[in-house]
């Protein structure tokens, strides 16, 4: 049996936030998950902080790359991911417990291609959280339980807000869809999450709040 989800984790320069990031995906209530970091050749303690994670929790892997963007590094992460499920965390973000099994348990359920949870935004200078209404529109989402975007052309880019981290991907659905990221330095992740949505047969919502967007 291959692992349920692989987390890819692009690293880079977030010392400062990297212990609250790891410790909320260590702590995930699934534990059939692989973590692969791919450090993007950081200049601060992130290495070394991930370094440490990698000695205690065995199924942290770290990758190290020459800076290249945040995008190569996750295609870095792609091509060794073995997980059923894909989930493209960032860094300087954190996570309910739940995230992962919510999500993945929803899959199972539904066999999409792909599932879509609620977001909020922590404001790290003020210390509070906000809703971020963007990322779920549920005035323009069709009234069923899985649909995909000819349920909805002219809303599908509007409905979510284009970021893989909220997602739950199928590893075989991006395979035969040959779905990848563009070498980017700045917003390498559009393309992936639009062509994605556009691609997937079938879509389906988890309508929680489960992951935290450090404003």
């Amino acid at each position: 049996m291959g692992t349920k989800v692989s987390v890819i984790l692009p690293v880079y320069n977030v010392s400062d936030y990297l212990r609250q990031c790891m410790d909320s995906i260590v702590g995930q209530t699934l534990k059939d998950i692989e973590i692969i970091c791919v450090d993007d050749g950081s200049t601060d303690d992130s290495l070394a902080i991930l370094k440490e994670y990698e000695a205690k929790d065995q199924r942290v892997k770290v990758i190290q790359q020459a800076n290249a963007g945040a995008g190569a590094a996750r295609n870095k992460g792609l091509e060794i991911a073995t997980g059923e499920y894909l989930s493209f965390l960032d860094s300087d973000d954190f996570f309910e417990p739940g995230l992962l099994e919510k999500q993945a348990k929803r899959l199972d359920e539904t066999k999409a291609d792909l599932s879509v949870c609620k977001v909020r935004c922590w404001h790290e200078d003020l210390q509070f959280f906000t809703d971020e209404y963007a990322a779920m529109r549920e005035e323009y989402l069709p009234k069923k339980e899985i649909f995909n975007y000819h349920d909805f052309p002219d809303y599908i880019f509007n409905t979510f807000h284009n970021w893989p981290w909220n997602k739950l991907f199928r590893r075989e659905f991006l395979e035969t869809e040959e779905i990848t990221y563009q070498e980017l330095h700045r917003t390498n992740d559009l393309y992936f999450t639009c062509r994605a949505l556009v691609a997937a047969e079938r879509i389906t919502l988890v309508r929680e709040v489960l992951v935290n967007y450090r404003v």
